[in-house]
């Protein structure tokens, strides 16, 4: 039987190390991360995706009252030192507007196939090999959710290119036709959780999910330090 995994709470320390990629992160190491991946033909194309966030982002400013911001100034800078509680919500939006995309099902949609699940979990127990705990996790029709933790200060997006490359060709190896080339998205959304209030509110949001098959999802205990 699997041990209980330690959540640790996190608060933003300056001693965190800041490595960049398209977008700055902190050091990942001991903390609880919670990660979403897509196939590569879950999302529309980048402009219509894009066009798609600007108006949700415009909508719910004009819901707020705050549709003063002129576009061509940055949104977030105004929230930050005019209005900072908006800051998080505001974030979130282009992860709710993927999620909706996620939720019509689009694309080929290789999930529904078991062995296709299975070898996407394949990799990601693999990977508990290189420091990482594994908690619960979903395999959505076309996209994947995670909650792990990193250990031992291996990097995030090495955890990812290892488990994105190897369910990759699981999933070649496996025949099945029509799928997505490249198959996974390049890029991601990952996010540090806090508390333990959070975690569990993302448990739950796990746990609601549909999923063709039930091995698909997956939830473990946890124990807070």
């Amino acid at each position: 039987m699997k041990q209980p995994l330690l959540f640790s709470p996190y608060s933003l320390s300056h001693a965190d190390t800041v490595y960049r990629d398209t977008l700055p992160h902190r050091s990942c190491t001991g903390k609880t991360i919670f990660v979403t991946w897509r196939l590569s033909d879950s999302l529309p194309s980048e402009a219509e995706l894009h066009t798609t966030i600007r108006n949700a982002q415009s909508r719910w400013l004009k819901k707020n009252g705050l549709h003063y911001c002129p576009r061509y100034q940055k949104v977030e800078r105004i929230l930050t030192e005019h209005h900072p509680h908006f800051v998080s919500d505001y974030a979130r939006i282009p992860f709710w507007v993927k999620e909706q995309f996620d939720q019509r099902k689009t694309g080929t949609c290789p999930f529904r196939n078991r062995a296709a699940v299975q070898a996407v979990r394949r990799a990601i127990e693999e990977e508990e090999t290189w420091s990482l705990e594994v908690g619960d996790g979903v395999i959505c029709y076309n996209h994947v959710h995670l909650l792990f933790i990193p250990r031992d200060g291996a990097e995030l997006k090495r955890h990812m290119q290892r488990i994105k490359g190897r369910s990759s060709c699981y999933l070649r190896h496996l025949g099945l036709s029509d799928l997505p080339k490249p198959f996974w998205q390049r890029y991601g959304f990952d996010h540090i959780v806090r508390s333990r209030d959070k975690l569990e509110r993302i448990r739950s949001y796990l746990s609601e999910h549909h999923t063709p098959v039930s091995e698909a999802k997956w939830s473990v205990e946890w124990e807070e330090e």
